[in-house]
This record gives structure tokens, sequence and C-alpha cells, in this order.
């Protein structure tokens, strides 16, 4: 269970990965002290190739836990592509989807009412909204 904690990390395989560190403690914590040198000797040891997802700034990747666990509205501002300017999006997360390299947020434009998905990479900015909204 650490090693796989330790690559979903490594790898960015979830971008929540305060949650994930928060769990990995509990596990570690609830061994005994030689437990823990042996666990830690073990995974030092393994080596987990792949391709690890894009890096997402932690205020982003924060906003984004934070709305997809307690069901709130999200501001988001995001690029279609790299060079053009973000564009300001009022969204609510149904699911994730996590692709290799990327992750993908399927959403609702809460101005619109469609059906939207987005990289998460291509989210330069994004805030929690009140729960009334949408």
């Amino acid at each position: 269970l650490v090693a796989l904690g330790k690559m979903a990390l490594d790898q960015r395989l979830l971008p929540f990965t305060a949650s994930i560190e928060a769990a990995l403690d509990k596990v570690r914590g609830a061994l005994t002290t030689s437990a823990q040198r042996e666990l830690l000797r073990l995974v030092d040891q393994l080596q987990i190739v792949g391709v690890p997802a894009l890096p997402i700034p932690n205020p982003v990747r924060a906003a984004v836990e934070t709305a997809w666990f307690e069901d709130r509205p999200l501001c988001i501002h995001y690029r279609k592509v790299a060079y053009d300017p973000p564009q300001r999006r009022t969204v609510r997360i149904r699911n994730l989807v996590f692709d290799r390299s990327v992750t993908l947020l399927n959403c609702v434009d809460l101005d619109s009412g469609e059906d939207r998905q987005f990289r998460l990479e291509r989210i330069t900015q994004a805030d929690v909204l009140e729960a009334e909204l949408g």
C-alpha cells in the first residue's frame, strides 16, 4: 500500500497529493518503529517506471480537490491552447479521468449548462465558490 501510494505521488497519478500523503502517514504510523525501518528499506528497493502526469500548480490542485470532494462549484481560468489567453469558466466537476500523463475533468459549465471536458494542466487558476451556485 505504501509503495503504491509512493508511486501515485511520484507519477502524479492522482492530483490530490496532500490527501494521499496524509493517508500514507496514517498507515506508516500504525507500524512499529522496526517495521517502519523495514518498510523504508523495501520501498527504496522498488523501481516503478511510467509516464508521470504533467505538473499542476499547488493552488489549482487544492481548489480542484476541495471542489470535487465537497461538490462545490469552481471558477477556473483555462487555456484551450498554450498560446491562447485563459478563459474564465464556472463549472461543477462531474468526474475525473486519469489517462497516463493527463488528468481530465468532466464538468458541467454552470453558465451554459453544457458538459465540458478540461485538461487539468491547462487550468491556470482555480477558486472554489459557495455551494449555492449551480
